[in-house]
């Protein structure tokens, strides 16, 4: 585990790289720090923001790494934690519940994955179902 004493982070030299455009992007600004953290956490395949990542961050900010991780558990879109590969998003909106025969699986998430690399996460919406995609598909999987 690092500490707020630590100063040097095991980041490889691209990601400080990529993650210093990032913070000049945003003129090193702390009070951008969830547009800085959102854009970080991109740069990541698991879609999270490490530990080392967090430090090196609020290092440069010259601000307590603790407000960082504030933030990353806050936000439901930040996460401090490696997200799954392939998550899935589900309506629980009443307007949305119809039949799973009504729908079908969306296309762009592919047949060659399986349900235990993903993680399913519950969306709520205020409007009826969305309208199909062009190829008459589903956005979300039911």
């Amino acid at each position: 585990m690092l500490t707020a004493l630590t100063k040097e982070y095991p980041l490889p030299s691209e990601l400080q790289e990529r993650i210093d455009l990032v913070l000049e992007s945003h003129d090193c600004d702390p009070t951008q720090i969830v547009g800085i953290l959102l854009e970080v956490q991109a740069l990541n395949e698991r879609h999270y923001v490490p530990e080392p990542t967090a430090y090196y961050i609020a290092d440069r900010l010259k601000m307590r790494v603790t407000n960082i991780f504030d933030c990353l558990k806050f936000y439901s879109e930040l996460s401090p934690v490696p997200r799954a590969k392939y998550p899935i998003q589900v309506c629980c909106s009443p307007a949305c519940r119809v039949p799973a025969t009504a729908h079908r699986p969306c296309a762009s998430t592919g047949t060659s994955t399986t349900i235990s690399t993903r993680r399913k996460r519950l969306r709520r919406c205020c409007a009826p179902c969305p309208e199909p995609e062009e190829d008459n598909t589903c956005k979300y999987i039911f």
